[in-house]
């Protein structure tokens, strides 16, 4: 495919509420990750070779978090900047 028929996708800006919402989403399901079965997380995935990339959804279980690098990485070994995350739901275990 030519590079410049390729389309990719821009990185959506929340407005600070919503970082700060999501934020907070987010620590709760780190800390409490061994209540839930799955986690499903809508994130932005850059392009190596244009500005810009593509949405994917990932559903798996949390692994680790890493305050420094700021991301996550889930049990299928995939690394997600917490800055490229724009929704997280969680489906709890039955009990």
């Amino acid at each position: 495919m030519n590079e410049t028929s390729r389309y990719v996708s821009q990185l959506i800006e929340l407005d600070d509420e919503v970082k700060f919402e999501l934020s907070k989403k987010i620590k709760i399901f780190i800390e409490n990750k061994d209540k839930f079965q799955k986690f499903s997380i809508l994130h932005f995935i850059p392009d190596a070779h244009k500005k810009g990339g593509r949405y994917m959804q990932s559903i798996s279980q949390i692994d680790k978090f890493d305050s420094i690098k700021n991301k996550i990485t889930l049990s299928n070994k995939r690394e997600i900047e917490i800055k490229n995350i724009i929704e997280i739901k969680g489906v709890k275990k039955e009990s």
